[in-house]
């Protein structure tokens, strides 16, 4: 029974923390961006749907901030919010790199 539970928490940890980098990883690389260009990253879990938030203040578009969210189904998305906390469209000319979904 322990080890059940061990395995269960180096899956819903460690384990998917790595899918959710990779991820994210792979995706700004798809929007036209890099590592390099990141001003500032934070990844939190996400205990209700089981993925990751990662959060990101890109180096050459500050005043956003850019929202990605890992489910563990493998599915990424990525939201815009201004310095009001409003969420912007992909078509806003102030987003830089909008979600690959739009």
């Amino acid at each position: 029974m322990a080890l059940l539970a061990i395995g269960f928490l180096a899956y819903q940890y460690p384990i998917q923390k790595s899918f959710a980098t990779n991820a994210f990883e792979d995706y700004i690389v798809s929007q036209g961006t890099s590592l390099e260009n990141i001003e500032s990253k934070e990844i939190f879990k996400d205990y209700k749907q089981g993925g990751y938030f990662i959060n990101v203040i890109y180096k050459d578009n500050p005043s956003l901030k850019y929202k990605y969210i890992y489910f563990p189904r493998g599915e990424m998305v990525c939201m815009v919010f201004d310095e009001t906390n409003t969420q912007l469209d992909a078509s806003d000319k102030k987003v830089k790199y909008p979600s690959l979904e739009d």
